[in-house]
């Protein structure tokens, strides 16, 4: 049996024809207005139900966000591996200095000698407190790492004084109670 073409309808479009200079306005690219960038695109796409009619199908668009030349979608490379690490260990030194020269202070006076670790023990406090702090920020601005070095140095530090603090609270009170 032969298809006669009546089981597809055909429907045209009731609208009258736009006079020739709109039809070839509309169809001149205008191009993007300056500073529109959209974000999604859109496709015309005819309908099977007739002429005129039309279908918008969106299709997302990759695209990466610039903030001036700086892209924020960059692939951290071995160098921002290298400088997020050692700036992070210089931190990390720095605090691991303050830890000795407070641990060498703990046992010069346990053993009871004369050492004078004063210079060293009044420069490591300042150098701990702002080194730290400026190589450990640099470190987790840079380290591509959740966790750089540098916050943990920063941690470590604080730890420390908070600790020192109410270690020092502690026996402190110990010798109020128990006092010799």
């Amino acid at each position: 049996m032969k298809p006669t073409g009546a089981a597809v309808r055909v429907f045209r479009d009731p609208t009258p024809a736009l006079p020739l200079k709109e039809r070839k306005r509309a169809q001149a690219p205008s191009g993007p207005r300056p500073g529109y960038d959209p974000k999604v695109k859109l496709a015309y796409r005819e309908v099977a139900e007739g002429k005129g009619q039309r279908a918008i199908v969106t299709e997302t668009v990759d695209k990466k966000v610039l903030l001036g030349s700086a892209s924020l979608e960059v692939e951290p490379t071995r160098k921002d591996w290298i400088l997020g690490d050692a700036l992070g260990g210089i931190a990390l030194l720095l605090v691991m200095n303050l830890w000795a020269a407070v641990l060498m202070d703990w046992i010069i006076s346990l053993l009871g000698l004369k050492w004078d670790l004063g210079t060293w023990m009044g420069s490591s406090v300042p150098i701990a407190l702002y080194g730290c702090h400026l190589f450990g920020f640099a470190s987790c601005r840079v380290s591509p790492r959740e966790h750089s070095i540098g916050l943990w140095a920063i941690l470590l530090f604080w730890g420390g004084v908070l600790g020192s603090v109410v270690l020092g609270w502690i026996v402190g009170m110990l010798l109020a109670i128990f006092g010799s």
